[in-house]
């Protein structure tokens, strides 16, 4: 088993829509990500983040 595999990683960013630059390339980071099996979870505020920040403990890397 791939321990490692098993974190997650929490992208925070206020604009994953795909029609704008920044989005299209945050949907390239975290499509890279997942590829290499790893788990996104996203937020678009620090209030979201923090929340997800406290409530999975598998949350091993922050962007």
């Amino acid at each position: 088993m791939d321990y490692f595999r098993r974190f997650t990683f929490l992208l925070c960013a206020p604009a994953f829509d795909p029609d704008e630059l920044e989005g299209e390339r945050l949907r390239q980071i975290v499509a890279a990500v997942e590829k290499s099996g790893f788990e996104v979870v996203r937020a678009r505020r620090v209030e979201d983040a923090e929340l997800a920040i406290k409530t999975d403990a598998a949350i091993g890397c922050m962007i």
